[in-house]
């Protein structure tokens, strides 16, 4: 497996747990416990500004799926 493919997996699994957390732990958080956790929600932060500001592929889908014809 080369470096590339191995970057994209990595881009595309970080952006895959940015989805899952937003969308499902902390709902998930908040309707069992009352309040997500404050460590949850820091990661969540952290990953979403490594991907907003290093994540190639994350923009790379962005154009294609919102690209205008």
């Amino acid at each position: 497996m080369g470096f590339l493919k191995l970057k994209l997996y990595i881009e595309l699994m970080s952006i895959a747990f940015g989805v899952v957390g937003m969308l499902y732990i902390v709902p998930m958080q908040i309707i069992v416990e009352g309040q997500p956790r404050i460590l949850t929600v820091t990661i969540l932060m952290f990953l979403w500004f490594i991907i907003m500001s290093h994540n190639i592929t994350f923009y790379e889908l962005l154009d294609k799926w919102f690209k205008k014809k």
